[in-house]
């Protein structure tokens, strides 16, 4: 029996997976308890991090064998050499004070991206099945197209556009596995300017659907076929209010960390290292938080829902007594 907030039919719940990097983890505890309550997402939208859990998760139809398939790219995701050694070289920097090392690594990336892709590339491809993809259920994904650049021109005219254009382009990923370029719109949702290299889709290059806060939680896609909407975010803070789509979505269900997510193993992560840590112990403790952090958000929804179903029926009773009363023939 599903969970109290949750709807076990397919026809109404969407599920949206915010972008966060590494931090993307606590995601992975957030649908395992959901997959445990028996939740049935008919819709799923991705941003980055989310982008690639949200593949996987909608390659397989029952929600518990995504979750499990899910587990599995993330033990393989800390075998990615260089990415938490890089994240704190450049918190050291920024750390330091060095503005000009930071700058230096990020200009050296116009021609060559900051981090090795054969570990991301080869999970996408293995743990992604496009037959089950096509069969399953739906996928969108967010992703910013980039402007003609002028020669020698890279990532930093690419970052300052998105925050001057209209928003992210968005794909159903499942239209785009026939012409062959599905894991194209998935990796280009996921594309980090100046950390992951730029992904072509229709001879357009495409970056990060969350380089712009504000369209970091991919909702829009849901509102217009989903009457609930779980959203898991991957960050402590969000831009992103879910009252302004109160219009257009009956419930949404926001699962929030409850501690920093910075905060790892007793210490404080800088934004980078935050960011690319992918070590099996962090991975595992983000889990854990995001499906403590989940049960708690619906335990407490259960709650609420039956004070309110109890009152309702209090306040029934009573009506029901008190037109028998008036059907009582006087003495």
């Amino acid at each position: 029996m599903g969970q109290p907030g949750l709807d076990a039919s397919r026809q109404s719940t969407g599920l949206a997976l915010c972008g966060g990097g590494a931090r993307g983890a606590y995601q992975l505890g957030v649908v395992e308890y959901l997959a445990k309550a028996g939740c049935r997402p008919s819709v799923i939208a991705g941003t980055s991090i989310g982008a690639l859990n949200g593949s996987v998760l909608a390659a397989h139809d029952d929600l518990g064998l995504g979750v499990a398939a899910l587990s599995r790219v993330w033990a393989g995701l800390g075998e990615a050499d260089g990415y938490v050694e890089l994240g704190r070289h450049l918190d050291s920097l920024l750390g330091s004070g060095n503005f000009g090392g930071v700058v230096r690594h990020f200009v050296e990336s116009l021609t060559e991206p900051l981090l090795d892709t054969t570990v991301l590339e080869r999970l996408v491809y293995g743990s992604v099945d496009l037959d089950c993809l096509q069969r399953g259920t739906k996928l969108w994904v967010p992703a910013f197209p980039l402007p003609v650049k002028p020669a020698g021109v890279g990532w930093i005219l690419d970052v300052a556009d998105t925050w001057l254009n209209r928003g992210a382009q968005w794909f159903c990923v499942q239209e785009f596995i026939e012409c062959g370029q599905a894991y194209d719109v998935i990796l280009a949702s996921a594309a980090f300017p100046a950390l992951l290299p730029t992904r072509r889709v229709r001879g357009v290059a495409y970056i990060d659907g969350g380089t712009r806060p504000a369209d970091n939680t991919p909702i829009k896609p849901l509102a217009s076929s989903c009457g609930r909407v779980v959203v898991a975010h991957a960050a402590s803070g969000s831009l992103w209010n879910r009252h302004d789509w109160n219009d257009r979505v009956l419930e949404v269900i926001e699962i929030r960390p409850q501690r920093d997510l910075e905060e790892c193993e007793g210490r404080r992560l800088g934004y980078f290292e935050g960011l690319l840590d992918f070590r099996r112990s962090r991975v595992l403790e983000l889990q854990e938080r995001g499906y403590c952090d989940a049960k708690r958000t619906f335990e407490a929804i259960g709650r609420v829902t039956g004070a309110v179903r109890r009152n309702r029926a209090a306040t029934g009773q009573a009506l029901r007594a008190v037109e028998r009363l008036g059907e009582t023939p006087s003495g």
